[in-house]
C-alpha cells in the first residue's frame, strides 16, 4: 500500500503540472520523496523535482536534486539511473556556466552504456550547449547534430525542439542570423503542431526565441510582438527567469528603434569603406555614437534625444562623455540644455580607451591588477608542485595581465614591462630569487 500511495503521489503530481498548477505538484513530489521506501519511485519523483526547478531558472535547487538521484542510482546499482542522474546533473551545471563540470557528468552519463535514446539525445544536446559556452564552434556543432539525429529517428518530438532552440542560438553567435531565423521557427512550428500537452515553458520560449534573431534583422515590429507575447505567457504563469529576459530584449528592441530613428534621414557617421557609413557602436549596454563634424554629432546626439523621449528613456547627460580626435572645433556638444564633458581618455570594461595611443596606460593598469590578483599563500606554499602553480599563475594572474592584449600597439618599451613582470613572477613561484 506504501508503494502505491507514492506511485500516486507521483501521478498526481505529473497531472497538478500538466494543468499548469506546479507549485502544488511540487508539493506532491516532495511528500512523494519522503516517503518512498522503494529506490525507483524516489528516483523518479526527484527527477520531476528537477526538471519542475530547471523550467523556474533555479538552477541550484536542480542540482540538489540532481545529487540525490545519483545517490539513489548507486544504492540500486543501475547504469540507466545513473545515466539519467549524470544527465541531470550535468543540465544543471551548464545552466550554471560550469561548462567543463557539465562536460565531465556528459561523459560520466555515456560512459553508462545507456540503451534509451532519449537520454542519450539529450546528453549530445547538453554536450552541445556547453561546448558553445566554451565557443568551441566545431564541437557544439557535431554534438547538436547528433541529438537532432536521435530525436528524428526516434521521433521525440521534445528533443527536437529544444536541438533546434540550441542550433538557432548557436548561427546567432556566428552571426548568421538568416539561419538561425530558420531553425527558431521550425521550433515555434513544432510547439504549435505538436506541443498541446507541453508545458507552458515551451511556448513561452519558442516566441522568445524567435525575438532575438527578428531583432537582429532589423525587423523590430515583428520582435516586438513575439517578445509580447512570451511576456504575456510568463505573467500568467509567474516565471520571472522569462520575464526578466523579455525585458532586456524589450530595452533592446527600443533603443534599436530610437537608433534606427535618429540614423534614418541621412549620413552623419564616419566613412568605413568606399560604399558604408560607420553610425555608432555596440558598446555593451551604452550608445557610442561616431561623426566626422561637430555639427554631425550634435544633430545625431539631438535627434536620439527626441526619439529616445518617445519611448520613455531619457539621455543621462552628467554620464555621457565626449572624444574628439584631431579636431580645432572649439564648440561644445550641448543636450537638452546641458554642456557635455570632453575627456582625452575614459576607462571601458577595464580598458583604456584614448584619443592618443593607450597601451601604454592600458598596460600600466593590467600590470596593476594583475599584482593585486598575486597570490602569496599558494607560491609560499609547499602543498604545491611548481606544475600546478603555474597554471593557478596562467589562469589567475597572467589572464587579467593579458586581458584585451590583441588590440595593443606594443613597443620594445612595453614588451619589457611585461616580459619582467611575467619573469619576476615565475621566479618567485620556481623560489629562485
Amino acid at each position: 500500500m506504501g508503494q502505491k500511495w507514492v506511485r500516486k503521489l507521483v501521478d498526481d503530481g505529473l497531472r497538478l503540472y500538466r494543468d499548469q498548477e506546479p507549485y502544488e505538484a511540487v508539493v506532491k513530489w516532495k511528500r512523494a520523496v519522503a516517503k518512498a521506501t522503494d529506490g525507483r519511485d524516489k528516483f523518479v519523483a526527484l527527477g520531476y523535482l528537477a526538471w519542475a526547478h530547471c523550467e523556474w531558472g533555479k538552477y541550484r535547487d536542480m542540482l540538489h536534486y540532481s545529487v540525490q538521484q545519483i545517490d539513489v542510482a548507486n544504492e540500486t546499482n543501475s547504469n540507466e539511473m545513473r545515466a539519467e542522474a549524470y544527465l541531470n546533473l550535468a543540465r544543471s551545471n551548464e545552466k550554471l556556466c560550469e561548462y567543463h563540470k557539465a562536460i565531465s557528468y556528459c561523459r560520466h552519463s555515456l560512459s553508462q552504456a545507456t540503451k534509451n535514446p532519449k537520454t542519450l539525445g539529450q546528453v549530445y544536446l547538453c554536450l552541445g550547449n556547453a561546448y558553445l559556452g566554451f565557443s568551441d564552434f566545431q564541437k557544439a556543432l557535431e554534438n547538436m547534430h547528433n541529438a537532432l539525429h536521435l530525436a528524428l529517428k526516434n521521433e521525440d518530438r521534445s528533443l527536437e525542439c529544444n536541438t533546434y532552440g540550441s542550433l538557432g542560438d548557436f548561427y546567432i553567435l556566428l552571426r548568421d542570423y538568416e539561419r538561425a531565423l530558420q531553425y527558431h521557427l521550425k521550433g515555434a512550428e513544432m510547439v504549435a503542431k505538436c506541443g498541446e500537452d507541453w508545458s507552458v515553458k515551451f511556448h513561452t520560449l519558442a516566441r522568445l526565441n524567435l525575438a532575438n534573431p527578428y531583432r537582429k534583422l532589423q525587423r523590430l515590429n515583428i520582435a516586438l510582438e513575439c517578445t509580447e507575447d512570451a511576456m504575456k505567457l510568463a505573467l500568467q504563469h509567474c516565471d520571472r527567469n522569462t520575464q526578466s529576459r523579455c525585458l532586456c530584449l524589450f530595452a533592446d528592441i527600443l533603443i534599436d528603434w530610437a537608433m534606427n530613428k535618429t540614423t534614418s534621414d541621412r549620413r552623419r557617421g564616419i566613412t568605413w569603406s568606399m560604399f558604408s557609413v560607420l553610425e555608432d557602436l555596440d558598446f555593451t549596454d551604452d550608445i557610442a555614437l561616431l561623426s566626422s563634424k561637430q555639427g554631425q554629432v550634435q544633430e545625431k546626439t539631438r535627434r536620439l534625444s527626441y526619439y529616445a523621449k518617445q519611448i520613455g528613456l531619457q539621455i543621462n547627460t552628467k554620464k555621457t562623455q565626449e572624444m574628439r580626435l584631431n579636431s580645432t572645433c572649439n564648440s561644445r556638444l550641448v543636450i537638452d540644455g546641458a554642456e557635455i564633458e570632453q575627456v582625452d581618455q575614459f576607462t571601458y570594461l577595464g580598458a583604456v580607451v584614448s584619443n592618443e595611443n593607450p597601451t601604454p596606460k592600458d598596460i600600466e593598469g593590467r600590470l596593476a591588477k594583475a599584482r593585486s590578483a598575486w597570490l602569496w599563500p599558494i607560491w609560499k606554499s609547499s602543498q604545491y608542485n611548481i606544475s600546478t602553480k603555474v597554471k593557478i599563475y596562467n589562469s589567475n594572474v597572467k589572464s587579467i595581465l593579458l586581458h584585451r592584449s590583441e588590440s595593443w600597439r606594443v613597443t620594445k618599451v612595453d614588451m619589457k614591462k611585461l616580459s619582467s613582470f611575467h619573469h619576476n613572477c615565475l621566479r618567485r613561484i620556481c623560489k629562485m630569487f
